[in-house]
């Protein structure tokens, strides 16, 4: 569906003049970008209105896109299994954060020893300069990671139902990217057999 919406609007702007064909791959990779990420916005915004808990939703949208930049993981193998997988997993966490936010600081502890875990095994991206690269993204995780930590901390300390919706949703984030880890099973076989990466 994306593939051949953006084909139509390329060609139509080349035809127009608008655009060469060596921008092709660019503008491509834009359009697809933009449509998959607002459709996929949209559809779990209405999901979770229906749910009553759009508000968690929003809250782990930005927490999960920031993290997974910079952590890697899985992804699905195209962009329409990547919409479809990314309202179904929203949604559901958006779920059950509100019917578990008054065990916030379970979902704290949890997510702190797996965020702190996770740095073992950050970045799980496939880049070119990998010794350096893999320096800047783990550094950048680690300080988004103290961000989110911090903001929940605090969120906790001032108890009241928004920043308990707040909280746990940010933990529910750092769980989740946690579980999208593919090489998390691999990392772990490694080191139980004495094999170090």
């Amino acid at each position: 569906m994306y593939d051949s919406i953006s084909n139509y609007i390329i060609e139509w702007r080349i035809s127009k003049g608008k655009m060469s064909f060596d921008d092709y791959d660019d503008v491509d990779y834009l359009i697809r970008g933009t449509m998959q990420g607002s459709l996929t916005l949209i559809f779990i915004l209405l999901a979770t209105f229906f749910l009553h808990c759009w508000i968690y939703a929003i809250v782990i949208s930005i927490c999960l896109n920031i993290l997974r930049k910079f952590t890697g993981g899985y992804h699905a193998p195209t962009l329409e299994l990547c919409t479809f997988f990314s309202i179904g997993f929203i949604s559901i966490l958006s779920f059950i954060a509100k019917y578990t936010q008054n065990l916030s600081w379970i979902l704290f502890y949890i997510s702190l020893l797996m965020g702190l875990y996770l740095i073992r095994l950050v970045p799980n991206i496939d880049i070119e300069d990998k010794e350096h690269e893999d320096i800047y993204y783990r550094n950048q995780y680690i300080k988004w990671f103290l961000f989110f930590i911090f903001s929940s901390l605090v969120s906790l300390l001032i108890p009241n139902q928004i920043t308990q919706m707040i909280s746990a949703s940010i933990s529910l984030s750092i769980f989740a990217v946690f579980l999208t880890m593919k090489n998390l099973y691999k990392f772990n076989l490694k080191n139980r057999e004495g094999v170090t990466e």
